[in-house]
């Protein structure tokens, strides 16, 4: 590996912490030391359950971020990422994966292939297509409106992440989700006239337009 942490193979060039899915490398061994600096740094709440919108590239780009400031070599990276396994991801890389000498590029590929399956990708290209303001506002009648838009926006970002770029990956994709999905909302009316051009100026609008309309309610 030179200064750059690029990799060559085949003729190709790749940064080990940034590539996914994972190039192939050589398992090495590693110092016991380096395991444990990495797993004072790698939170609980984060580790990788293989549950819905648990999104295992998510998890892997965290991985490699720590892997980077710990110096841990992608060489090393099978024996570290067991650590950040927890629940049904755990249990699936004991029974199924762990004692095979597996590379980390061939444990992600089995946990992909175990819980990024066809069920869950129908389970998130549904949520995206029924998730609206006025269904998230019936469910949580104590949210204000504000609140209400906002788990709106974490919802549909959340259903694009999981569903990726093939199939909801462009910011025109989200934006016309966010206006489907406001539709029939008096107070979200005056973003919707004549919607900008980008999701996050449109939502910086649906903002503007219910602070508007409350202050309008209000005089």
């Amino acid at each position: 590996m030179d200064e750059g942490n690029v990799y060559e193979i085949d003729g190709d060039t790749y940064d080990p912490y940034w590539t996914i899915p994972p190039i192939p490398y050589a398992n090495k061994k590693t110092d016991p030391r380096q395991i444990n600096q990495f797993i004072k740094h790698w939170k609980e709440e984060d580790k990788y359950t293989g549950d819905q919108y648990d999104l295992l590239d998510e998890k892997v780009r965290m991985f490699y971020s720590i892997c980077r400031s710990a110096d841990i070599l992608p060489e090393h990276f099978h024996v570290v990422f067991p650590y950040i396994l927890k629940g049904r991801a755990r249990e699936h890389f004991m029974h199924k994966v762990n004692g095979t000498n597996a590379t980390f590029a061939q444990i992600y590929q089995a946990l992909q292939n175990r819980f990024d399956t066809d069920a869950n990708r129908m389970h998130y290209y549904t949520d995206w297509t029924i998730i609206n303001f006025k269904r998230i506002k019936k469910e949580h009648p104590e949210m204000t409106h504000r609140q209400v838009l906002d788990k709106l926006v974490n919802s549909l970002e959340r259903c694009q992440r999981a569903l990726g770029e093939k199939d909801a990956g462009s910011d025109f994709t989200l934006r016309i989700a966010l206006i489907i999905a406001c539709r029939g909302v008096p107070e979200l009316a005056m973003a919707l006239y004549r919607p900008v051009a980008t999701s996050d100026e449109l939502i910086a609008d649906l903002r503007f337009s219910i602070e508007n309309t409350s202050l309008i309610t209000a005089e």
